[in-house]
């Protein structure tokens, strides 16, 4: 039930995106993947599933991990350069 309520607020946010005015804040990002349109969807989706700014983002093509200011920590399984879904404890 989590996970669903959560992959609704994911994707709720990404349609979102184009009317936030700010860019999300990262304080580091060592997932190395270059794509900034992905990293900041994978970003906002985090954000507005309660992780707090400034995010620090790690993993690899397959799966990130963002944590932020405070405990909660979502992870991202990613497919062919696109997110699958968003899980956060």
């Amino acid at each position: 039930m989590n996970n669903t309520r959560f992959l609704f607020t994911a994707f709720a946010f990404l349609v979102a995106i184009p009317a936030m005015a700010k860019d999300p804040v990262i304080s580091s990002n060592t997932s190395g993947i270059t794509d900034d349109k992905l990293i900041n969807s994978v970003a906002a989706a985090s954000i507005g599933s309660g992780v707090k700014e400034p995010l620090k983002i790690s993993g690899n093509a397959n799966q990130l991990s963002i944590s932020g200011s405070n405990k909660t920590v979502c992870t991202v399984p990613l497919a062919n350069g696109k997110m699958k879904g968003i899980s956060c404890k």
